[in-house]
């Protein structure tokens, strides 16, 4: 099974990626305009009305703004999100609220319960991040796994089982701290940003990935990048000595003005889990189809 990740922008000011896993097609958020979803898709021979769905991480402007305009020429597309936000989004001050856009909403999605989505298997787990009931996601398809975490404030154990033994990790590295502490932002938006529940520092995700690193992970992008608090060449000189005795690993930075070259895969068949690998979910309702 052949697998495309592209990351169509990543940053404060906006968010996206296309993951297709052989004819499944899918969008994680929509922070940016339609038109450039829709031109990042065609510019792989891909159309946005060929996606069988969309999956939100969160309610966040920079990870749904584009939402509606997505969905206006499209009712039928699938929406997945956890229920806190979709109730974030429907409320009289959320972006469907506002809109009065009624999306084809999925089954909400439940951190640690797996959800089958055509030839991929996708498992939402919880961040630490300030909003309603953020979720990063784990894609498998045969035997390959890819992890997105953007918008945590630091890594759980939760968060690490999630991520361990993937082939592909998307995952933050928001701000600089020494960036942060001498930048313009008023200090209890410092604080709000360096939190627990803010977003994770060069320095946090160097740390992160290196207790990630194995013998599978083959490209690393680090996303959501600040534009005020950062900069691509202090993220990738803090991240890659994190890195250095993986071999064969590709390593790059999402942009937030453009698209990123597109990761291919190879997967074949499923191997049986290990042990411990990932969260438990024992006690938790059966596996979900999408539309259950």
């Amino acid at each position: 099974m052949r697998i495309t990740i592209r990351v169509l922008a990543s940053g404060s000011s906006g968010n996206a990626l296309f993951l297709r896993a052989g004819e499944t097609r899918i969008l994680v958020d929509a922070g940016i305009p339609a038109a450039r979803i829709e031109r990042g898709l065609a510019e792989l021979g891909e159309s946005a009305d060929a996606l069988d769905a969309v999956l939100l991480t969160h309610e966040h402007a920079d990870h749904v703004r584009g939402l509606g305009g997505l969905l206006a020429p499209r009712p039928e597309l699938r929406v997945l999100a956890t229920a806190g936000t979709r109730r974030a989004l429907e409320s009289a001050r959320g972006d469907l609220g506002k809109s009065g856009l009624r999306p084809a909403w999925g089954a909400a999605l439940v951190a640690a319960r797996g959800v089958d989505l055509g030839q991929l298997r996708l498992r939402p787990f919880p961040l630490p991040h300030d909003a309603a009931e953020p979720v990063g996601f784990r894609f498998e398809a045969g035997d390959r796994a890819i992890g997105l975490a953007t918008d945590l404030g630091s890594s759980t154990p939760v968060v690490e089982r999630s991520l361990a033994g993937c082939s592909v990790l998307i995952l933050e590295a928001n701000h600089d701290l020494d960036l942060l502490a001498r930048g313009p932002y008023p200090v209890f938006l410092k604080r709000r940003v360096a939190s627990h529940q803010g977003h994770l520092s060069n320095a946090q995700a160097a740390s992160l990935l290196q207790r990630l690193a194995g013998p599978a992970l083959r490209h690393v992008v680090l996303a959501h990048l600040s534009r005020t608090n950062n900069r691509p060449d202090a993220a990738l000189r803090t991240v890659a000595p994190a890195l250095a005795d993986c071999r064969d690993l590709q390593l790059s930075v999402g942009r937030p003005q453009a698209p990123g070259e597109p990761i291919e895969l190879l997967a074949g068949p499923a191997a049986a889990a290990e042990p411990g690998s990932m969260p438990t979910t024992e006690g938790l309702p059966r596996q979900l189809g999408l539309f259950d």
